[in-house]
Order: structure tokens, then C-alpha cells, then sequence
């Protein structure tokens, strides 16, 4: 029973790591894009000011779906707050890490004695600092080395960039790692930064399209135009809903690279469909004539691809309703 009740906290805090991303990091990136638009600086403030807040989010988001309530939450957030300072490149992940383990040690603090209100938030303190320092070296080292294979994958014959550079960012996209860390790593721009930007649509506007029959329709635009990340515990319990998107991600890379010779920024691949910076990133590099090829390879393309894979996974029942269902927190 109680491995039972770990797996469940396990894949919960998943979502919430998705939510927690998703409020502070998407939602900032649509105000900065909104008040860029409207030249209010007011609004581009509150972008910078939420996207600070990440790791205080995934902290609070992570724990709520673990069920923490209370001065566990306050607890939680200095946690995610302590992860994403000392994370670098790796702050999401090392939040998540911070928090999840953190809220499952103090379970054996919480109510043992009359000091809950201080022991808690030193212990929450304690906890944090220490994993930070025995862990960040390690998260570091792994996004370090995923940013190499990345990079490495990017020098290569221009069709194996159209596979291997979509295949990789898009899987990165969909898991707890930020596209967008390693993009700004690798620090890569022109048809490799295309293949990049394919990779990401197409998984979130591919998991979006798929999951239509699951969701509402909050949800659906959440996954396109914000993170598919939401569907990374789905992923892990169920991997074959990951097929569409990947064989999506191949599609359009080569596309992509070998027919239209689609170009982007690094922080525009890493973005992908994220408020539509991915797209508006590559328009800048090529000029307003691309939107049409942009639009079918980035996004009708995966959409046509996922939709009629997933329909016809469906008929042979390796997919299920409610397989690619998202958990509200």
C-alpha cells in the first residue's frame, strides 16, 4: 500500500511541476508578448515579475498536488523558492527536486510536536539547503551533458539535423527540463534553430490536438500555446501516446530543414509554440513572407500527423480515452 501511495504522489507532483511552470513561465512570457504589443511597460514588469517567481510557484503547485496543505505550503514555497535560486540553467528541475523531496521528509515533522510553526519552515530551510548542495552539482552535469548531444546533433548532415535535433528538443519540451535552458546553452541559430522550433510545435500543438477528446478546451489551448509539459505524467504512464508527436517531430524537421529552409533564434526554438515566440522568432529572421511555410510546417503538419495517428491508435485500443486526460490541481 504504501508503494502505491508513493507512485501516486510521484506522478502528481508531476502535474503540479507542469502547473508551476505553466502560471509563472508561460503566463509571464504572454504579458511580456502583450505588453510589447501595446507599449505598456507596466505589463511587461509583471512578465519579469512572475517569471521570478517560478520556483515559489512549482513549490506551491508541487505540494498542493501533493496534497499539502496549510504551513506545509508556505514551506513548500520557500523550498522552490531556495531550489530555483541556487539551479542555474536547471532551476525548474531542481525546484521540483527541492519541494518533492522536502514535503515527503517533513510528513514525519508535521504534528509530532507543539513547534510546528517553527520547526517546519527551518527544517523546509534545512531540507532544501542541503539538497541544493549534493544535487545541483549532478542536475547541472545532466543538462550540461544533454545540451552537448543536442549541440552535437546540430553539426551534422542537414538531414540527420532534421531528425535527430526535432526528435531530442521535442522530448525535451514535453519533459521537466525547459526547451528553452538548453536552447540558450547550445546558443544555436539557422536551420538548426528550425529544426528546433519543428521539434517543439509539434509536440505541443500534436499532444494538444490529440488530447481534445480528454480535455476542455482550457486545457487543449494550454498544451498548444503554453507547455506539454502537462502531459509528461500521461507520458510516463503511457508511453505510446508519445509515438504521434515524435513521428510529428520528424516530419516537420525534415521539412523544415530540407524543403523550406526554415531559420530561428535560439530562444525563439527553444520557445516553440509558447505564446507564439517561436514562430514570430523565426518570422524576424526570414522576413514576413515565411508565415505560410511556418504555419503548415510547424503546425498544420503535426496536427494532421497526430490527430490521424492518435485516432487510428485509438481503433486498435493502444490508446484509451482518457489516457492523455490532465488532472485539474
Amino acid at each position: 500500500m504504501a508503494k502505491t501511495v508513493r507512485e501516486n504522489d510521484f506522478l502528481r507532483s508531476l502535474n503540479g511541476l507542469a502547473y508551476g511552470v505553466f502560471l509563472s513561465v508561460v503566463i509571464g512570457v504572454l504579458f511580456q508578448r502583450l505588453g510589447d504589443a501595446m507599449h505598456l511597460q507596466e505589463v511587461s514588469q509583471w512578465s519579469h515579475l512572475l517569471q521570478t517567481m517560478m520556483g515559489a510557484m512549482i513549490g506551491i503547485c508541487v505540494a498542493y498536488a501533493m496534497n499539502a496543505r496549510g504551513l506545509h505550503l508556505i514551506c513548500a514555497m520557500i523550498a522552490g523558492t531556495i531550489g530555483t535560486v541556487s539551479g542555474g540553467q536547471g532551476a525548474p528541475l531542481m525546484a521540483y527536486l527541492t519541494t518533492f523531496v522536502s514535503v515527503e521528509l517533513l510528513k514525519f515533522i508535521e504534528g509530532k510536536t507543539s513547534f510546528d510553526l517553527f520547526l517546519m519552515p527551518l527544517g523546509m530551510i534545512f531540507i532544501s539547503g542541503l539538497l541544493v548542495h549534493f544535487l545541483n552539482p549532478y542536475v547541472h552535469l545532466l543538462m550540461v551533458n544533454i545540451a552537448s548531444v543536442v549541440n552535437q546533433s546540430a553539426h551534422l548532415h542537414p538531414v540527420l539535423v532534421g531528425l535527430l535535433v526535432p526528435f531530442l528538443m521535442g522530448l525535451i519540451t514535453s519533459s521537466p527540463i525547459l526547451s528553452t535552458s538548453i536552447a540558450m546553452m547550445v546558443n544555436w541559430s539557422g536551420l538548426a534553430a528550425g529544426a528546433a522550433l519543428a521539434g517543439c510545435c509539434a509536440h505541443m500543438v500534436g499532444f494538444a490536438m490529440m488530447s481534445i477528446d480528454d480535455n476542455s478546451i482550457t486545457h487543449v489551448i494550454a498544451t498548444a500555446l503554453g507547455t506539454s509539459q502537462f502531459q509528461f505524467k500521461n507520458i510516463l504512464k503511457r508511453p505510446v501516446i508519445c509515438i504521434p508527436p515524435i513521428i510529428a517531430s520528424l516530419v516537420s524537421g525534415l521539412l523544415s530543414t530540407m524543403v523550406f529552409k526554415i531559420q530561428c533564434s535560439g530562444y525563439g526554438a527553444g520557445m516553440g509554440m509558447t505564446g507564439c515566440v517561436g514562430l514570430f522568432e523565426a518570422i524576424a529572421k526570414m522576413g514576413s513572407r515565411y508565415w505560410l511555410p511556418l504555419i503548415c510546417v510547424d503546425i498544420i503538419v503535426p496536427m494532421a500527423i497526430c490527430w490521424s495517428m492518435y485516432r487510428a491508435f485509438k481503433k486498435l485500443n493502444y490508446i484509451k480515452s482518457g489516457d492523455l486526460k490532465i488532472q485539474n490541481l
